[in-house]
């Protein structure tokens, strides 16, 4: 198998991989810890 078709193949495992264990532990430190304001309010806009 070359490694482009493995790398195709892996991405959205990856993609998923970084979102569970780097993005949501980050938004879930932003809603605990930082306090109400402007930035906090743009760290949680939802992007869909």
């Amino acid at each position: 198998m070359p490694n482009w078709l493995l790398a195709v193949i892996l991405r959205p495992f990856v993609a998923l991989l970084l979102g569970v264990a780097v993005l949501y532990p980050a938004r879930m430190a932003v809603i605990r810890h930082l306090p109400e304001g402007r930035l906090k309010r743009l760290l949680l806009i939802r992007i869909s």
